[in-house]
């Protein structure tokens, strides 16, 4: 797994922001599928601490988070936590079959 934070200006708006990512890397088995949760925080070198967002998840290779902002401080990190899970496909094709409502 890896993470990077960029400042960029947003598409649509024009109007800048942090866009932090993590993603998946390496090799992986076609019966597996990864299941990443985090929480993003811009650390500013002064000790303020700004959440980017509640936790979030995906099952998709990159879990995205992104925080709109007019400029970042020089020595500013972006601090992500979170955890990595990995599933076998069946496992996950059979909780989605059961679940409580019949769905």
């Amino acid at each position: 797994m890896k993470g990077e934070a960029l400042f960029q200006k947003e598409t649509k708006t024009n109007k800048a922001q942090i866009l932090a990512r993590m993603f998946a890397t390496g090799p992986m088995h076609d019966y597996e599928v990864i299941r990443m949760e985090a929480t993003f925080t811009l650390i500013t070198p002064d000790g303020r601490q700004q959440s980017m967002g509640p936790e979030s998840w995906t099952y998709a290779e990159n879990l995205i988070a992104t925080m709109p902002i007019a400029s970042v401080p020089a020595g500013s990190k972006v601090k992500i936590t979170g955890n990595i899970y990995v599933y076998h496909r069946e496992e996950i094709k059979s909780e989605r079959e059961m679940t409580s409502d019949g769905a």
